[in-house]
C-alpha cells in the first residue's frame, strides 16, 4: 500500500540532469534488500562481524546514543549503506518515518568521495519516492552538499526541483522541511554563487522581497555566517553561549539591514524567513543605541501584523515573539507604546497571550 503525497505537487527531474543516471557498480553498488528480522541491538564497532543487513538494520539504534559508533565504520561500508537505506526509504509504502532523514548524515559523512554520477542517480531514483517524510531526499541533498562548485555544474534546476517539490509540503514535519533545505540551498547557492538558497528562499515574497533589495550585499561569506547562525536559534530566548556566539559575529550590518526589510515589507514570511529574523532580532540587540530600540519596535510592529482578511495569522509570529521579549530589555518609553499597540492590533491568540505576558513584566 502506498500512501498518499499529501499537497506535492509531482514535480519531475530526471529529464533535467545534465548526464544520464547510472546505478552505482561494483563495490559501491547497494546491497540487496533483505526482510530478515535482525534483534534490536546497538550498532556493532565492525559492521563486517555481522551480515550486512543486519549493520544496517541496528545503525538505526545508532539514533538512542550511539551515533559516534556508525560514524566510526569504514567510508566503503558506510557509502553501501547509505545507498541501501536511500534506496529503501524511496520504495518504501509504509507510514512516515524520520529515521532515514536522521541515519544518512552518519552514514553518508566524512571520508566519503561522492561523484557528479552518485548525484545524478540519487536525484533520479528519488523521482519515484511516493511518501511525504523527506527521507527519499536526504541523500541527494548530502551528497550535493559534499561537491564543489565545479562538480554541481549543471545540477541547479534539478536540485531547485526538488527543492521546490519539499519546502512548501506541510506534511512533511518542519525540523525536517528546514534540514533539507539547508542542504540543498547551500548546495544551489554554492553552484550560482551566491547566498544560500533556503536563507530568504525565492519561493518566500519576502526572501524576493529582500534579496533584490539588498542584491550582493547578501552574498559575501561572512553574511551567510551571520545568517546560519541566526536560524540556529530555535527558541524565543537564546542562551548566553548562543549570544556570545552572535557576538562574535559581523552581525550587526547584514542582520539591521533585514530587519529594515521587514519593516518596510508588508505580508507573511515563510517559516524558514521567520526563523531566521528571530535570530537576527536578537543580534540586533545586542547592540544598545536608541536607534536600534526603534529599529526593534518598528520589527515587533510588523511582525504582528495580519492581513485584514486573516488576522488571527500573524505575518511573523515567531520573530513577533522574540522581539516582544527583546522589547523587555530596551530602555525608553518606545518599548511600552509598541508592546501596547500590540496588545490592540494582535489577533491570534498564542502570540496576543505573549505580548500582553511582555507588557505586565515591563511594567513591574
Amino acid at each position: 500500500m502506498s500512501y498518499p503525497r499529501g499537497m506535492m505537487r509531482g514535480v519531475k527531474w530526471t529529464h533535467l540532469l545534465p548526464l544520464e543516471p547510472v546505478p552505482p557498480g561494483g563495490s559501491a553498488a547497494p546491497e540487496p534488500r533483505q526482510f530478515t528480522r535482525w534483534p534490536a541491538q546497538p550498532p556493532p564497532a565492525d559492521p563486517a562481524t555481522v551480515p550486512f543487513q543486519e549493520a544496517l538494520h541496528r545503525a538505526h539504534y545508532a539514533l538512542e546514543g550511539h551515533e559516534d559508533v556508525v560514524r566510526g565504520w569504514p567510508a566503503e561500508f558506510r557509502r553501501r549503506a547509505a545507498l541501501r537505506e536511500h534506496l529503501d526509504a524511496v520504495d518504501s509504502g509504509g507510514p512516515p518515518d524520520d529515521t532515514p532523514v536522521r541515519l544518512i548524515p552518519l552514514l553518508a559523512g566524512e571520508g566519503i568521495a561522492w561523484s557528479r554520477a552518485d548525484l545524478a542517480w540519487a536525484l533520479a531514483t528519488a523521482e519515484r519516492y511516493g511518501c511525504f517524510d523527506g527521507a527519499a531526499f536526504a541523500l541527494p541533498g548530502h551528497i550535493a552538499l559534499s561537491l564543489t562548485r565545479e562538480e554541481l555544474e549543471g545540477f541547479g534546476p534539478a536540485l531547485r526541483a526538488v527543492l521546490d517539490e519539499f519546502i512548501d509540503e506541510w506534511d512533511t514535519p518542519r525540523a525536517t522541511r528546514k534540514h533539507l533545505a539547508e542542504l540543498y540551498g547551500t548546495a544551489i547557492g554554492r553552484l550560482a554563487g551566491r547566498l544560500p538558497l533556503d536563507l530568504l528562499p525565492w519561493s518566500d515574497p519576502f526572501g524576493c522581497y529582500t534579496r533584490e533589495r539588498l542584491d550582493r550585499h547578501l552574498d559575501a561569506p561572512e553574511v551567510t555566517a551571520v545568517l546560519r547562525h541566526a536560524t540556529t536559534l530555535a527558541k524565543p530566548k537564546p542562551t548566553r553561549a548562543w549570544l556570545r556566539a552572535a557576538a562574535a559575529l559581523p552581525a550587526d550590518l547584514p542582520a539591521r539591514a533585514i530587519l529594515g526589510c521587514l519593516v518596510d515589507y508588508d505580508g507573511a514570511v515563510s517559516f524558514l524567513s521567520d526563523d531566521l529574523l528571530r535570530g537576527l532580532a536578537w543580534m540586533v540587540s545586542l547592540n544598545p543605541s536608541d536607534g536600534t530600540t526603534d529599529l526593534l519596535g518598528e520589527a515587533a510592529l510588523a511582525a504582528g501584523r495580519a492581513h485584514h482578511e486573516a488576522p488571527g495569522f500573524p505575518y511573523a509570529p515567531q520573530a513577533a515573539v522574540a522581539l516582544a521579549e527583546i522589547l523587555l530589555t530596551r530602555s525608553g518609553e518606545f518599548p511600552a507604546r509598541v508592546l501596547d499597540e500590540m496588545c490592540e492590533t494582535v489577533q491570534n491568540r498564542a502570540l496576543l497571550s505573549r505580548v500582553r505576558s511582555a507588557r505586565l513584566r515591563l511594567a513591574v
